[in-house]
């Protein structure tokens, strides 16, 4: 069951929001005693394109280099971790899905400015992308969430996983459960139970009233056997099923239950689909205050 983050690596562009990534990042490398990469891609604009190669500036590269090192160098010269910094230019997704590889991560953290709507569409999402594109869960520090004391110790007391019964949630899950045997916290297993995936079937009231019931049943008997056998001699677990939108229910979910953490499985969608939608755990990052962490597919499959 146990998961071990040995390396991790945390994604700067050295804004203040960023810094709170920042933070988690040395406070996990902290907890789990691992090293950490902290990371910075130069973005740098285009002036023109000769050949199909762009152009800079003469020294713009080595200049904004030289700053973020700087930077990064003052952002942890009192911190007590094993880190080191990774500075490159290029596309941030392409930069960060390699190191990741490169430095065989365990874990990846970067704060996300959460954006929405129409300057969604337009500027897209680093954080979305990265989640499909690198291959080790992702933990997001989302806008409203608070800056960490990365000198004191990590505290997730309330850890909630959504499962919709995938191969994808079920790797989540097992993340969930060796984070809450290190922190020594309780699980929130939750299933949403969306209307429209029976509702039209039937037409009486009363008949749909019958299946609901029946579904929650069998839904809450499902959450319960993915329980490991020794898991509640040391985690209490609270399992529901809630219906509605997903998004949504889990958002009121977070907040009622005050969920210091919260775990998600990513399935995949297409990119037109995540760009005007996206998915569940896309829309969680844009409205609760607690970290989320994404767990895709095995990087073998």
């Amino acid at each position: 069951m146990k998961r071990d983050f040995n390396h991790i690596l945390c994604a700067t562009d050295l804004s203040d929001l960023a810094g709170r990534g920042v933070g988690y990042g040395v406070a996990v490398a902290k907890a789990f005693n691992a090293k950490l990469y902290l990371c910075h891609v130069v973005d740098l604009p285009s002036i023109s394109i000769a050949g199909g190669h762009y152009v800079y500036a003469d020294g713009l590269d080595d200049s904004l280099r030289a700053y973020a090192e700087t930077e990064m160098q003052k952002l942890m010269q009192n911190e007590d971790v094993d880190w080191e910094p990774l500075i490159a230019s290029g596309s941030v997704v392409d930069k960060i899905a390699a190191w990741v590889v490169e430095k065989n991560i365990d874990l990846a953290i970067s704060a996300t400015h959460g954006r929405a709507g129409l300057k969604r569409l337009m500027i897209g999402s680093v954080t979305a992308r990265l989640m499909r594109t690198v291959a080790c869960p992702f933990f997001m520090v989302t806008p409203p969430a608070q800056p960490i004391d990365a000198s004191a110790s990590l505290q997730f007391k309330r850890i909630l996983v959504g499962c919709d019964f995938s191969d994808h949630s079920e790797r989540a899950l097992s993340y969930a459960f060796s984070l809450a045997q290190e922190f020594e916290a309780d699980i929130h297993l939750v299933h949403i139970l969306e209307p429209a995936a029976f509702r039209g079937v039937y037409t009486s009231e009363a008949i749909l009233a019958d299946v609901d019931v029946s579904l929650r049943d069998r839904i809450l008997d499902r959450l319960e056997k993915l329980v490991p056998d020794d898991a509640r001699n040391w985690c209490h677990i609270e399992t529901s099923c809630l219906t509605g939108i997903p998004f949504k229910e889990l958002t009121s979910y977070i907040t009622e239950h005050k969920i210091d953490l919260a775990v998600m499985g990513l399935r995949g969608v297409g990119l037109v689909e995540s760009l005007l939608v996206g998915s569940t755990t896309d829309r969680l990052l844009r409205h609760v205050s607690c970290p989320l962490i994404s767990v895709g597919p095995a990087p073998n499959g």
